[in-house]
């Protein structure tokens, strides 16, 4: 008996189910910042620290929890050899920008 792997969803099915699964990051990455917002006292809470730590607090709420979605795209995409190339050379010249950017700046100190 072979196991053969189960198919990854469709087209539209695979684009809504991973922008459906960002959008909820979002949602609940919102919550935790509104929750954490309201149990800080008002007499804590100054200006740009208090805004600061609450964008931090956001960005890790959504990044751990859009890595589950993201996982699931790099699971369903995996057997696209066109994408990874491209991905691959989009990698190569973004690394290439940043090395070039680099030394540019370098020599003009």
């Amino acid at each position: 008996m072979t196991y053969e792997t189960p198919a990854a969803p469709g087209g539209t099915a695979l684009t809504a189910a991973v922008l459906g699964g960002y959008l909820v990051a979002a949602l609940v990455a919102a919550l935790v910042v509104g929750i954490a917002y309201a149990r800080v006292p008002e007499a804590e809470l100054s200006g740009g620290m208090a805004a600061f730590g609450m964008a931090l607090l956001y960005l890790l709420a959504f990044g751990g929890m859009a890595m589950v979605h993201s996982g699931l795209l790099i699971y369903w995409l995996r057997g696209r050899v066109r994408l990874w190339r491209l991905a691959l050379g989009a990698a190569a010249a973004a690394l290439t920008s940043f090395v070039l950017g680099f030394f540019l700046m370098s020599m003009s100190v």
